[in-house]
């Protein structure tokens, strides 16, 4: 995954931070607001990036309550999480290993990978998660969006593991919880400068990285899964992920 590398050592600044408008008209300070979009994107990069654990599992009801601090009304996950708690939890989770493994590592799975989405000229991708030695074609892995996504990685301070390609889409959703997370720091020390230049990055990083690929990588995850946990993840990455991206336009028309 990401790892830190030499952060940044943060000014001591006086705390303080503005305000938004959250679920119901009540007022959230902006460090609530980033520290619960981190906290969204944290839980859907877990998502694709690994098997689903029991701890993943409980944490969706700390989802749906972050999601309405955001102030975004997602029914079909408080129905989903109802489902699931009457389930037995030891066959639930071995579902979806079975689940994931199908979607995304086996024959024919679903790629996570932006440059699958995006990119031409490279390596084909082979749907065993890895490249084929094919030639030049369109959808393939390691192409310019890779070596653009680890190039964002690097300059934020962030060390890439070899584990996986930089533009898999859990590392792109993790790297915008980092994203959201320095900003919350930046706010609750009242360093108003430092919390601007961490929308500015996540707004870049949106508009290169994860927007122009997840609504299709979602509709086909959708489209491919057998099990409504993972429909439902879909529909609540590209909700989220489409919802952030028009948020963050309207802060940088006045910020």
């Amino acid at each position: 995954m990401l790892r830190s590398i030499k952060p940044k050592r943060e000014l001591e600044m006086p705390k303080g931070s503005g305000d938004v408008a959250g679920p119901e008209g009540e007022l959230i300070t902006l460090r609530d607001f980033a520290l619960a979009r981190s906290s969204i994107y944290n839980f859907l990069a877990t998502i694709y990036a690994e098997k689903p654990s029991s701890h993943l599992l409980h944490g969706l009801g700390g989802v749906v309550t972050a999601l309405r601090l955001c102030g975004m009304s997602i029914p079909y996950l408080a129905e989903l999480e109802a489902c699931l708690r009457v389930r037995n939890e030891l066959k639930l989770q071995e579902e979806l290993e079975v689940e994931y493994t199908r979607l995304f590592v086996g024959p024919g799975c679903v790629s996570p990978y932006q440059s699958v989405y995006t990119d031409s000229g490279g390596l084909r991708d082979s749907g065993l998660g890895y490249p084929s030695p094919a030639g030049p074609v369109k959808g393939l892995l390691w192409g310019d969006s890779t070596v653009a996504a680890r190039q964002q990685y690097l300059e934020a301070g962030l060390e890439v593991s070899e584990e996986l390609p930089p533009d898999h889409i859990g590392l792109e959703l993790q790297f915008m919880q980092h994203l959201c997370s320095r900003e919350a720091e930046s706010w609750n020390l009242g360093d108003v400068e430092a919390a601007i230049a961490c929308l500015e990055r996540q707004r870049k990083f949106l508009s290169q990285h994860l927007s122009p690929w997840v609504v299709l990588f979602c509709g086909k995850v959708k489209g491919s899964t057998r099990h409504p946990f993972y429909a439902a993840m879909a529909d609540l990455t590209a909700d989220f992920v489409c919802s952030d991206v028009s948020e963050i336009e309207n802060w940088s028309s006045f910020l």
